[in-house]
């Protein structure tokens, strides 16, 4: 009878073992798909990071980075300034000094392929500066640029434009003139605090309404410059003279409380009422 006990009990304790056995091996084998998991979850995650690091870096500073093709048009857009500034000094491009360039009053930049208007930031003194009939050459896209383009990230006619932030440097710029040339808006010309004199022509500008900021503003030309409404010219209080020609404007109201205005030259087919002028 004893016997039969301890082998019963033998036997329960193989079966036990067995189930220990077994619930040990399941759980060494999940603890390895946690580990597994772990790992391939870290993996995932060092992946993720990397994949927002390229693209960080592609997005942010790759189309920052001159291509050959940019650093050879900027390059080409120094040396015709310098030769505009070479001209208007009667020297040689490699002859200029940098009094030459601070002692530089006026310049004028004429029938030019240019992308790059950086060097005039050296002229401190300039006060009258012409741009006209500048154009942009064609545009060569890197491959990152072109993986951006596709991806909806970058536009590339956004350069078809001449930026004329430069400009905003020239604290002592008082006059611009502005000939065919293509721009994004006139809001960069807001920035140049000193401007007093602003002539555009063969311009095609869709949004005037920046114009309320030059303030300083004491002669404005518009030839074929596309404005249509003279509401943001109200605010310019200190003008005294204002060209409009060949533009499409049928609204004199908005000039009427410009008392400081003493040459007015009107060419618009859409006027037909000069009442408000009379005062």
């Amino acid at each position: 009878m004893s016997r039969e006990i301890v082998l019963k009990g033998s036997s329960q304790r193989r079966q036990n073992c067995k189930e220990r056995f077994i619930m040990e091996n399941d759980n060494a084998t999940q603890e390895q798909k946690d580990v597994k998991k772990k790992h391939l979850s870290r993996k995932s995650k060092l992946f993720i990071v990397l994949a927002v690091f390229f693209l960080i870096n592609l997005i942010i500073y790759k189309p920052f980075l001159p291509s050959p093709a940019q650093k050879r048009n900027q390059k080409a857009s120094e040396e015709i300034i310098l030769k505009a500034i070479a001209a208007q000094l009667n020297k040689q491009p490699e002859n200029l000094t940098s009094n030459d360039f601070t002692n530089m009053k006026e310049l004028r930049i004429l029938n030019a392929t240019i992308t790059d208007l950086k060097l005039l930031t050296k002229l401190k003194n300039l006060q009258t500066l012409t741009l006209g009939n500048l154009r942009l050459p064609e545009i060569e896209l890197t491959k990152q640029e072109k993986l951006l383009a596709k991806l909806h990230l970058l536009n590339p006619s956004g350069r078809e434009f001449l930026d004329l932030n430069p400009l905003k440097k020239l604290t002592n710029l008082h006059t611009l003139c502005i000939v065919q040339i293509k721009m994004k808006n006139i809001e960069t010309l807001t920035k140049i605090k000193n401007l007093q004199c602003l002539r555009t022509c063969y311009m095609e500008i869709n949004d005037f309404s920046p114009l309320a900021e030059l303030i300083n503003l004491k002669e404005l030309r518009l030839l074929h410059s596309g404005i249509s409404n003279l509401e943001p010219i109200s605010e310019l209080i200190n003008l005294q003279r204002l060209d409009i020609i060949f533009e499409h404007v049928s609204d004199l109201e908005p000039i009427k409380e410009l008392t400081n205005l003493k040459t007015i030259n009107f060419w618009s087919q859409g006027i037909s009422d000069i009442e408000p002028l009379k005062d």
